[in-house]
């Protein structure tokens, strides 16, 4: 009883400096809420240090906050220790670091520019897209794939919050003929970016697939635009994440950008290639069809 009296206490540590962030930022529970996109009641919860609280909405709850680095890297450290002293665990590890400083950087953006060559944006996945990727390209547990899929729809959060940044998606034609999953996995990741394109604060310009090949259609990257500091781009593989606010990096990645903006369809145009491929995969199709379909 002993050992769960300190997993207690550290669970009240955990909410006192939750709730000290949020009064560093001169915010009230309610003004959080909002900015988060959650209930009051759920702020309240992560405040109180209550048991349940996944290490992506801290994450999150600290960046909307502006929560300093070594802040930030502290009290997720102290939320682990709290899920280790705990006698009823629920064994879900934590955070890679370079997600959890992503979370910081996407949570206190003004402008986020984001392109994919071979796959779709993160913050633009469904759970069924998110969930058949971290299966196949990552040596993960089980349990250790929900953690990744439930951070990743925690992070779409952003897109809706009444603050939400600016979004741009970049998004080349290819990836979205690339199976991943099955037709209907397909069908409905199509038809969720239609109705994302649809919102006040997102746009989504695909790049065609006949588009003159350039250099700066290779890989993919992530610019961060923000009030007070410079921009930060982001670039991941699969051995390192990279973290860059130079000027030479930043204005590479910039020019990326401007050169995607001149090759890529317009909004609406973008709309309407993306409607009709949805419905491309939601054809019928034969019982004796076993192959993918013919998106070319």
């Amino acid at each position: 009883m002993q050992h769960s009296s300190r997993s207690t206490a550290h669970g009240r540590d955990v909410g006192d400096e939750l709730r000290a962030q949020r009064e560093r930022a001169g915010l009230k529970g309610t003004e959080l809420a909002e900015l988060l996109g959650w209930s009051p009641g759920t702020v309240a919860h992560l405040e109180a240090g209550s048991r349940g609280t996944s290490e992506a909405q801290i994450a999150y709850y600290l960046g909307i906050c502006g929560t300093d680095p070594a802040t930030f890297r502290r009290v997720l450290d102290l939320h682990g220790e709290k899920n280790r002293d705990c006698l009823v665990r629920t064994h879900e590890p934590g955070l890679p670091d370079e997600l959890r400083t992503l979370i910081r950087h996407e949570s206190t953006a003004t402008t986020i520019y984001n392109y994919e060559s071979i796959l779709l944006p993160g913050l633009l996945q469904t759970a069924a897209y998110a969930q058949t990727l971290i299966t196949q390209s990552a040596d993960l547990r089980p349990e250790e794939v929900g953690v990744r899929v439930r951070t990743r729809m925690i992070r779409q959060q952003m897109l809706r919050r009444p603050n939400a940044p600016d979004y741009v998606f970049y998004v080349y034609e290819p990836s979205l003929r690339t199976v991943v999953g099955d037709r209907r996995v397909m069908e409905d990741q199509l038809m969720h970016l239609v109705l994302t394109a649809n919102w006040r604060n997102v746009s989504i310009r695909v790049i065609p697939h006949n588009a003159p090949v350039s250099t700066s259609l290779r890989g993919q990257f992530m610019m961060m635009d923000y009030e007070s500091h410079r921009s930060v781009t982001y670039v991941e593989n699969e051995v390192a994440s990279l973290f860059a606010d130079s000027p030479e990096i930043v204005a590479t990645h910039r020019l990326s950008l401007e050169r995607f903006d001149q090759i890529a369809l317009d909004e609406e145009e973008s709309r309407s290639l993306l409607t009709t491929l949805a419905g491309d995969y939601g054809e019928p199709r034969g019982a004796d069809d076993a192959g993918e379909p013919d998106l070319a």
